[in-house]
C-alpha cells in the first residue's frame, strides 16, 4: 500500500468542515427542543382556557341563583308586606319597626295586629323583665356595698381578746331569742418582731407570762370574730394617749441618739420613733416620743419653740 500525504493545510480545511458539521448538528437538536417546549405550552394555554371558561360558566350559574333567591325573596316580602296595615284604627301610622314585627307574625300565620289578650301578657312580660334586671342591678350593689363594708371592718378589726369562761353564753327567757353560742378558739401566728413598749399591758394575761409580749403573741389569747365591729365608728373619739408626743423641725442629720438626749431632762424616754426617707433613710425632721408618765410629757410639751444647738424643737 501507498501512503497518502496530506499537508496541512487540508488537515485544517478538514477540522474546519467537521466543525461547522458539529455546530449545525447541535443547532438543529435545540431547535427541535424549543419546539417541543412551545407545544407543551401551547396545550397548557389550551386546557388553562378551557378551565376558566368553565369556572366561568359556574359563576355565571352560581350568581344567577343568588339573584334568583333574592328575587323570590323580595317578591314574598311584597307579599307578605301587602297583608300588614299601614295605620292603626285611629289613623296613626305604624312604625317600621311595627310594621316588621307584624310582617314576621304574618309569616307564622297570626293576624298582624295583637289582640288584647298578646298585649296584656306582652306589657306583663316586659314589666316582669324590668323588675328582674332591677332586682339583678341592685343586688350586685348591695352585695358590692357588703363586700366594701366587711374590707373596711377586716381593716380596723383587731383581734379581741377575752377570758375562756367569757366564752360560755347565759341562759335566756323562754319568750326572747336564743342566743347563738360562739367557740372560742386560738388562732396561732407568727410571732411580731415590733419591740413592745416597757409600760405595754397585755389584755389576755395581765403580763403573767414572761417576757413582755404583744397580745398577738401571747399563749392566753382567745379570739372571737365579729366582736370588736364598733372600732371603726368609735376611732378619733376618745382622748390620745397623754404619754405620748409628737416633735417636729428637727434637723434633716439628727438621729435618734440625738433627739434621747434632747429629752432626756423632762424624764425616762420608753421609746423613740423617729420618721425618715425610705429612699435615704435620712431624718424627715418629725419623731413620736412615748414617756413614762404623763408629766415628762408635758415636761417636753413646755420646751415648744426652743431653739437646741443645730436642732430646732417644735413640739
Amino acid at each position: 500500500m501507498t501512503a497518502i500525504e496530506v499537508s496541512p493545510e487540508e488537515m485544517a480545511k478538514l477540522a474546519e468542515k467537521k466543525a461547522k458539521k458539529e455546530k449545525k448538528k447541535q443547532q438543529k437538536k435545540e431547535k427541535n427542543k424549543r419546539k417541543r417546549v412551545d407545544d407543551e405550552d401551547d396545550d397548557d394555554d389550551e386546557e388553562a382556557s378551557a378551565t376558566k371558561e368553565a369556572s366561568d360558566d359556574d359563576d355565571d350559574d352560581e350568581s344567577s341563583t343568588n339573584e334568583n333567591a333574592r328575587t323570590k325573596k323580595r317578591d314574598e316580602k311584597k307579599k307578605l308586606m301587602a297583608q300588614v296595615p299601614e295605620r292603626d284604627e285611629d289613623g296613626i301610622a305604624y312604625t317600621k319597626m311595627q310594621r316588621r314585627r307584624m310582617m314576621k307574625r304574618v309569616k307564622r300565620g297570626l293576624p298582624p295586629v295583637l289582640t288584647p289578650q298578646e298585649e296584656d301578657e306582652r306589657r306583663k312580660n316586659e314589666a316582669q323583665l324590668k323588675r328582674d334586671e332591677e332586682a339583678e342591678l341592685s343586688g350586685m350593689m348591695y352585695a358590692k356595698d357588703d363586700d366594701d363594708d366587711d374590707d373596711d371592718d377586716d381593716e380596723d378589726m383587731e383581734d379581741s381578746t377575752v377570758e375562756p369562761a367569757a366564752a360560755a353564753m347565759s341562759s335566756v327567757e323562754e319568750d326572747q331569742k336564743p342566743a347563738v353560742e360562739v367557740s372560742a378558739h386560738t388562732i396561732r401566728r407568727k410571732k411580731s418582731k415590733k419591740i413592745v413598749p416597757a409600760d405595754y399591758v397585755c389584755s389576755a394575761c395581765k403580763n403573767k407570762h414572761e417576757p413582755i409580749h404583744w397580745i398577738y403573741d401571747c399563749p392566753d389569747k382567745v379570739t372571737m370574730k365579729g366582736t370588736n365591729q364598733v372600732s371603726k365608728k368609735t376611732k378619733g373619739v376618745h382622748d390620745p394617749d397623754g404619754k405620748k408626743v409628737f416633735v417636729s423641725g428637727l434637723s434633716f442629720e439628727a438621729k435618734r441618739k440625738d433627739v434621747e438626749s434632747l429629752f432626756a431632762s423632762c424624764g425616762e424616754l420608753v421609746q423613740c420613733k423617729l420618721l425618715t426617707f425610705d429612699d435615704t433613710g435620712r431624718c424627715k425632721g418629725q419623731a413620736y416620743l412615748t414617756f413614762d408618765s404623763e408629766a415628762s410629757a408635758k415636761k417636753a410639751l413646755a420646751l415648744s419653740g426652743t431653739t437646741f444647738e443645730n436642732t430646732s424643737d417644735d413640739l
